[in-house]
């Protein structure tokens, strides 16, 4: 099992094609997504707990609560449909099954986000420490999409060069989609002063 780990994380070539050869296991992919959730979901009652002066109230009031109930499981299955439609272009080989499987083993590094999260969110961290994990959160994004790329090259039999052209759309319009409601929120903060 930690070989796999690893291999996934190191080898992913090796990997996945070691998972296109099988039927579609989803034991593995629901736990690293559902992990995720868990994290995603434990971080604002943490930093209530630990924090001074943080009323759960103001934590849950953020607008993106309900995104935060269902983020990572839907991410999963927007990925998956992005990937496979753009796969699909490509190749005919692949299915949709197949593709949601595999993109949920790249997700793992999603997964380390929301540990990560999880375990900063009792500290009073400046703003050179968040702008860190903003940039360590972006570097985790793009490992994710490169999973994602040996994913769609050995799930739909596609060139490396396709498989990029997919992987770098969809990981490109899931990093904007990311930012971009905090950015929307922090702008309006902003303005409101």
């Amino acid at each position: 099992m930690s070989n796999d780990i690893i291999d996934l994380l190191f080898h992913p070539g090796r990997f996945f094609e070691r998972e296109t050869s099988e039927k579609p296991d989803f034991l593995i992919p629901v736990l690293i997504v559902g992990a995720g959730w868990v994290f995603s979901l434990l971080t604002p009652f943490v930093m209530t707990a630990f924090l001074p002066g943080q009323n759960l109230r103001n934590v849950l009031a953020i607008p993106s609560v309900f995104w935060l109930l269902f983020n990572p499981f839907t991410t999963w299955i927007l990925l998956s449909l992005g990937l496979f439609g753009l796969s699909r272009v490509f190749s005919g080989t692949g299915t949709f099954l197949a593709t949601l499987c595999n993109a949920g083993y790249g997700m793992l590094p999603l997964t380390l986000i929301a540990v990560l999260g999880l375990v900063t969110s009792p500290l009073n961290i400046g703003l050179s420490i968040i702008i860190g994990m903003v940039f360590l959160s972006l570097l985790l994004d793009l490992w994710s999409g490169y999973l994602w790329m040996h994913a769609v090259e050995k799930t739909h039999a596609i060139s490396r060069g396709k498989a990029i052209a997919v992987a770098g759309f969809v990981t490109f319009l899931f990093i904007v989609s990311k930012f971009a409601l905090p950015l929307v929120i922090l702008i309006r903060l902003m303005a409101g002063r």
